[in-house]
Formats: C-alpha cells, structure tokens, sequence
C-alpha cells in the first residue's frame, strides 16, 4: 500500500489524502476484496484524523469532488469497511457492491447473520441480491390467535421471516409423527408479499421527490441569476432535457405503483447528478420501515 506508514504494532496511520485517493481509484471495485479494501480506506483515514470537524477529511472530499463517489457512497463503503464478519466470509461472498452493503447492515441489525447464512449455504458468490433483499425484509410481527370451526381447532401463528422455515418443519415433524393437521402458508406469503411492496413504494416516493427536488433547486438557482419565473422553468428543460421529459411525462403515481422500470430511473438519476441507484432508495426505506 503506498504512502503509508505502520508503527510496531501493525497499526496503519494515512498520512496523504492524495496517495489515499490514487489508491482507491486504483483499487478494482470488481470483487468483493477490492470493495471491502475501500471501506477500510475510508475508515483509516477518517481514524487517523486528529481534529474531526466539517471539511477536516480531505480524502472524502477530494473523492466527491472529482466525482469518483457520491458522499451517501463514501457512508456506504464505510459500513462494509466496518463490518468484521465480511472480511471473515470475503473469499466466498457476492462480489458486489449492493450485496455487501446490505449484508453489512443486515449484520449490524442482526449479529451473526452472516456467517449463519454461510453455514447453512444460503449464501455464497452466486447469491442474488434480490435473495438477500428477502432476508432483510420486514418480518411479521410474532402474534397468534385461534378459532374453532366445525368442531376444530384452527390456529394462526405468525413467525419471524427467518424462523419460518424451522417453524415449517417441526410442523412437517408433527404431521410425520401421526398428528392430524393441515397446514395453509398462503396469508404468511401474501405478509411478506404485502411487506415488501409497501416498501418498495416508499422507495419509489423518494425517488420521485429527490427527482422534484433537483428540479425546484435548479429552478431557484436559475431565478436568482437573469431568469424570470418562467424563463427558468424553461432553461430548466433545456439544461435538464432528460430531468424534464420524464417528469412531465411520469406523474409521481406512475412512479410509486412501478410502472416506470428500474433501469430507466436509474438513468434519469444519473442525469439529475447523483449515483443513487433504485436499491439505495430502497434499502432507505427498508432501514426506516
């Protein structure tokens, strides 16, 4: 690593936000060692700063400066940074930004999720990311009530996301042992289906609102320079063609129900200059559920 210097004990001191910088542009974001070495970056640095207070870390803002990251990016690759069990498990983990990022905050909300996960071989290099989204989905609240029907006993239980599939066997294991009982998953499906859609569409309000926000700012900007009211509106359009297009053509309710695709919101938040991606939004909106 360059330009850094180490004391007897290993402890790594930055000294030089530009050789800092260099090293992380360098730095392949392809694997998962390369991601994590990143967040360790960032972390050191932000350690090795004496006096903390705002414009203090030179490397966090050379980096949004030069635009090789967004500031909630930096906060991103300081969470996976800080998370232990990732560089435990690194080897055998998605190769992937999204997946390591909510696996760290999975983990901080729910110490030893990960090397669960690894152990029962749910999770390796090939994972997907909308399978680790469904491990951290809300889960149903753990209530129950029961009813008799018919002269049976009827029970409704709900159980953690993560429990349901030991609570399905011990289930199975009573049917097995001579218990007589049916057993109908579909409401507990349709909890989760319900959960993870309501989410969603707080995702996709935010992003609408971040899309409406960027216009009203760039609008204001444009006011207080040589533009009337409606003089800035339209230098907005010609400035913002394609901030412009898709919001008179996306009112926020189309947004919201996701008849608008991820990719193309993507790319229209690229244009409105910020980095984040759909799943941002949506791992916002999980974490404030």
């Amino acid at each position: 690593m360059k330009n850094l210097s180490k004391t007897t004990s290993a402890t790594v001191t930055i000294t030089d936000a530009d050789s800092v910088f260099n090293e992380i542009v360098n730095i392949s974001t392809r694997t998962a060692k390369g991601v994590l070495e990143i967040g360790k970056l960032l972390l050191q640095f932000e350690d090795s700063i004496v006096i903390k207070a705002p414009g203090s870390n030179q490397l966090e803002d050379k980096l949004v400066n030069e635009k090789v990251m967004a500031a909630s990016t930096i906060s991103s690759y300081r969470t996976i940074g800080g998370c232990a069990e990732l560089a435990k498990y690194i080897d055998v983990l998605p190769p992937f930004f999204n997946h390591l990022y909510v696996l760290a905050t999975q983990e901080k909300k729910q110490p030893g999720f990960i090397r669960m996960k690894v152990k029962s071989g749910e999770l390796d290099r090939t994972t997907t990311l909308s399978t680790i989204r469904e491990w951290s989905a809300p889960a149903p609240k753990a209530t129950g009530e029961k009813m008799e029907r018919n002269g049976r006993l009827m029970l409704r239980l709900y159980v953690d996301e993560d429990s349901a599939d030991a609570v399905a066997a011990q289930l199975e294991n009573l049917i097995a042992g001579g218990l007589h009982m049916e057993v109908d998953y579909s409401e507990f499906q349709s909890i989760i289906e319900r959960q993870a859609k309501d989410t969603m569409r707080d995702a996709y309000r935010a992003i609408y609102k971040h899309l409406k926000d960027f216009e009203s700012s760039k609008v204001k900007q444009l006011r207080e320079g040589k533009f009337n009211a409606k003089g800035a509106k339209e230098e907005f359009k010609l400035r913002f063609p394609e901030v412009a297009d898709f919001l008179a053509a996306n009112p926020m309710g189309t947004v919201v129900t996701g008849l608008v695709s991820d990719d193309q919101l993507d790319e229209v938040l690229a244009y409105a200059g910020t980095d984040k991606a759909v799943n941002d939004f949506y791992f916002e909106a999980l974490a404030a559920a």
